[in-house]
């Protein structure tokens, strides 16, 4: 069964061999430095339903076997029951510890014969030179939030549950894995040049990525999360997803997919930058790690587009993906090694938002983290 994503006119979808779902998105070949023309990239599509369903709908609960440390509760809500949460970490009414994820980041080295304006030498886009970056983020070092000063993902839930202990933390344990070496050609890539001589490379077809994604993939074992990191190298229909496979009797393996960007903000329409997807992801696989047993609610609707139906999954980066660039991001100070560096995040919907808690019970009764202002109210229990 796949997710139904409304927010694109012309939508496509494409199953590929992890069960990975993805919607197309535009990207008008265009000389972005010599036109002045912005990209217009989708910015995420999530690769979700390999769920298995009883009649009416209703989500089958999937042995998952041996992988990530999760738990979860099932509510109801809007006259629907059995609708289910699945969360990374431990249940805060029965520890009040702190639980480790382990994730590995995989840096991807692509390398692109054949753009024009190099000569004869290979474009390449190495996260490896960024990787630094991404380990000084607030996704992985602490963040000053209002929850206090710790990793995004704590932050977030801890605003969810705002009662729960205060040694009680979810805790993203980082190394770098070995660097995945990718070549590609122009025949599926297509390069832009930014004004201030930064590239991105759109990667057009998907197979360049999914395919050493899953070779890759192999080599870990399904306590561990992992996520690739592109640098300015976004999939032609994602900056970013996240998916699961496995059996009981194999594990469930959870992964996630993220572009990193920097220098190339004038390519785009929406200035995405630093870890603006990588928080989205990450904040995602939280709330939803698994695809066979994914959290759910009432299918709800887009806060910015005029409550148009979207999904019955809970996603929680998804909810405010359409909303305006001043209510769309949030800015973080980091400390590492004694430097101060700001880095920029997506706005998340809070788990209250999709149940139709009302208050929330969080701050000035929001439903939104960091912002407390971009979402202050709850879904409404009917999308058009």
């Amino acid at each position: 069964m796949r997710s139904k994503l409304c927010f694109l006119a012309g939508l496509l979808t494409t199953s590929l061999s992890l069960g990975t779902v993805r919607a197309a998105a535009l990207v008008p070949s265009i000389d972005v430095a010599a036109t002045g023309q912005k990209l217009d990239i989708g910015y995420h599509y999530r690769g979700p339903n390999a769920q298995s369903t009883d009649p009416g709908g209703v989500p089958r609960t999937v042995a998952l076997g041996t992988t990530l440390p999760h738990w979860g509760f099932s509510y109801s809500s809007g006259g629907q029951t059995g609708l289910n949460v699945r969360l990374l970490g431990s249940n805060p009414f029965f520890y009040a510890g702190t639980t480790t994820i382990p994730v590995v980041l995989v840096p991807v080295r692509l390398s692109v014969a054949g753009v024009a304006g190099l000569g004869h030498l290979p474009l390449v886009q190495d996260a490896s030179t960024i990787i630094s970056h991404v380990l000084a983020s607030p996704i992985f070092s602490p963040g000053k939030f209002s929850t206090g000063s710790m990793q995004f993902g704590d932050a977030l839930v801890r605003s969810e549950f705002p009662t729960a202990p205060s040694g009680w933390h979810l805790q993203l344990a980082v190394s770098v894995g070995a660097v995945l070496n990718i070549s590609a050609t122009t025949a599926n890539v297509t390069t832009y040049l930014s004004r201030s001589g930064s590239r991105i490379a759109v990667i057009t077809d998907h197979a360049v990525l999914d395919n050493a994604f899953a070779a890759r993939m192999a080599s870990y074992g399904p306590n561990t999360l992992v996520m690739f990191i592109t640098y300015n190298a976004p999939d032609s229909d994602a900056l970013g997803y996240h998916t699961s496979y496995g059996t009981a009797a194999t594990g469930t393996k959870v992964f996630g997919f993220s572009t990193w960007f920097e220098n190339v903000s004038d390519i785009m329409k929406v200035p995405i930058t630093d870890s603006v997807v990588l928080s989205h992801e990450v904040a995602e696989i939280i709330h939803d790690p698994f695809m066979a047993d994914p959290s759910t609610s009432v299918a709800w609707g887009d806060p910015f587009q005029n409550n148009a139906c979207q999904q019955a999954d809970i996603e929680v980066g998804d909810a405010v993906e359409y909303a305006p660039a001043v209510q769309r991001f949030s800015y973080v100070l980091t400390n590492v090694n004694g430097q101060t560096k700001t880095y920029t995040l997506q706005n998340m919907a809070l788990l209250q938002w999709f149940m139709r808690i009302a208050p929330s019970g969080w701050a000035r009764n929001a439903y939104s983290f960091p912002s407390p202002t971009t979402l202050t109210s709850a879904a409404p229990v009917r999308c058009t």
